[in-house]
C-alpha cells in the first residue's frame, strides 16, 4: 500500500469518528482523548492531520457532506471522506 492511499485511509477513519461523536454528542461533550480510545486512533495521528479539535469538527462539517447537503454515514450512503 502507498503512503498517499495509507495517509488518505487514516484521514478517512478520524473524520468518520468525528462524525459519529460530533453526531451524537454535543461540540463540548466531545474530546479528542474519547475518540482516541474509543476508535484506537493514537492520538499524534489526529494532530499530524489536524491542527485541533476546532479544525476536526469543521472539516467534518465540510467533507462529511454529499453532493446533496447530506451526510452520508447518517443516510446509509456509501460516500468517501477524504482529508
Amino acid at each position: 500500500m502507498k503512503k498517499e492511499e495509507k495517509t488518505k485511509q487514516t484521514c478517512e477513519k478520524i473524520v468518520h469518528a468525528a462524525t459519529i461523536e460530533f453526531g451524537s454528542r454535543s461540540y463540548d461533550a466531545v474530546s479528542l482523548n474519547a475518540i482516541c480510545g474509543k476508535y484506537q486512533i493514537a492520538k499524534g495521528l489526529i494532530y499530524h492531520n489536524f491542527k485541533n479539535k476546532d479544525e476536526l469538527y469543521g472539516r467534518r462539517e465540510r467533507r462529511g457532506k454529499n453532493s446533496k447537503g447530506r451526510n452520508p454515514y447518517f443516510f446509509g450512503e456509501t460516500g468517501s471522506v477524504f482529508c
